[in-house]
């Protein structure tokens, strides 16, 4: 049925629009086309899904009726994933009654979206204190690998060899020994140091 032709879907369009943000949240949206029947008749109306902001896939999904003016029927069916959870019926609904439904519900949607928010900051500064917390640690880690490195007997073996002038003759590094040993330590602490940041 044409939007025109059916008074009930304008009507529930209307209302919905009137809820500034929460037509943004609605899914599915299909007409229902107008039943002409005495007991059971109505103008028409709409149904729409509402997927709530949470990690659950809850669903809410809504059939709303313009029974007659000012008057509306409510089925609002509750769905977790495909399962139906939960089914409330409600009748003759003021345009009122309707709008505080919506922006209730709409409500509720921004206070799970700030939820949702909440807990993905909480998690990312959590691994952002985890990351901060490696980087700190790696320094020490650096520098304690290197100084076991100058510790062991093969390197110290090779400086005497090699670097002998560096020592006095009981063993024991010269003044300028220390001054290239310090220096040889921190050129390949820096040269770690280059090679961690390439790698990240």
């Amino acid at each position: 049925m044409c939007e025109n032709m059916n008074k009930g879907y304008v009507e529930v369009k209307q209302l919905v629009s009137n809820v500034m943000g929460f037509n943004d949240w609605l899914k599915d949206i299909e007409p229902i086309e107008a039943v002409d029947d005495k007991d059971l008749g109505h103008l028409g109306g709409m149904n729409f899904t509402i997927s709530w902001p949470n990690l659950n896939d809850e669903k809410t999904r809504l059939c709303i009726r313009l029974k007659e003016i000012d008057s509306f029927d409510v089925q609002i069916f509750q769905y977790n994933g495909y399962k139906q959870t939960g089914l409330q019926f409600e009748k003759d609904i003021s345009r009122d009654g309707i709008l505080i439904l919506l922006g209730t519900m709409y409500q509720e949607i921004v206070s799970l979206s700030n939820q949702v928010l909440e807990a993905h900051k909480t998690n990312v500064e959590k691994e952002n204190q985890i990351q901060s917390l490696f980087s700190h640690i790696q320094i020490p880690i650096m520098v304690a690998l290197l100084y076991c490195i100058f510790q062991t007997p093969i390197i110290k073996n090779n400086m005497t060899e090699y670097l002998g002038f560096l020592y006095k003759k009981n063993g024991h590094l010269k003044n300028i020994g220390y001054l290239v040993t310090s220096s040889l330590f921190g050129f390949l602490y820096f040269i770690m140091i280059k090679g961690k940041e390439l790698i990240d």
